[in-house]
């Protein structure tokens, strides 16, 4: 559903909000994001809305759809069976090794953070599912730099800052 961007040495810029009413949502990113968002998949016809933004060794990648099922967001226990299932599903099946992984809250919506291993790259990415909408924030970074720690607070900027508007897609 989602592919890796490759990192380039850009200049980082000022943090500045982005947001989309479509999408329901605000984030914080080191500059302004290209929208990649391609045609509905002719396979199951969903429309994936995606925009990346590359920075000094980081990657940065955010998309969203409209969620073929919705699991009750408001049910801890129903979420934590259905990002359990998620992340095996996902490292079965996307050749990705599962690092670490725990959840979080945005909003009162229980999501997942994992780390993964894709050979290339350390991908930290947050999964969140929210009134029939699938979001997903990325941040890609090379092995050797996601340790750093000006690579890790750029992370925690980016993936801490995302919330939803006051009014979510229905």
């Amino acid at each position: 559903m989602f592919v890796s961007v490759g990192l380039v040495n850009g200049q980082t810029g000022t943090w500045k909000e982005f947001s989309s009413a479509d999408g329901g949502f605000k984030v914080l990113l080191p500059g302004t994001p290209t929208d990649v968002t391609t045609p509905n998949s002719p396979s199951d016809g969903m429309r994936v809305n995606e925009y990346e933004l590359r920075s000094d060794y980081v990657g940065y990648k955010l998309g969203f759809s409209k969620a073929p099922i919705s699991p009750k967001a408001d049910d801890a226990v129903v979420m934590k069976d259905f990002w359990d299932k998620y992340v095996v599903d996902m490292e079965k099946n996307e050749g990705v090794k599962v690092l670490s992984q725990g959840d979080f809250q945005v909003g009162g919506v229980l999501g997942r953070e994992v780390t993964m291993d894709n050979g290339e790259l350390i991908l930290v990415n947050r999964y969140i599912v929210k009134n029939y909408y699938f979001y997903i924030l990325i941040t890609m970074t090379y092995k050797e730099n996601h340790k750093v720690p000006s690579v890790e607070r750029a992370r925690r900027e980016y993936l801490d800052s995302f919330a939803f508007l006051t009014s979510t897609p229905k």
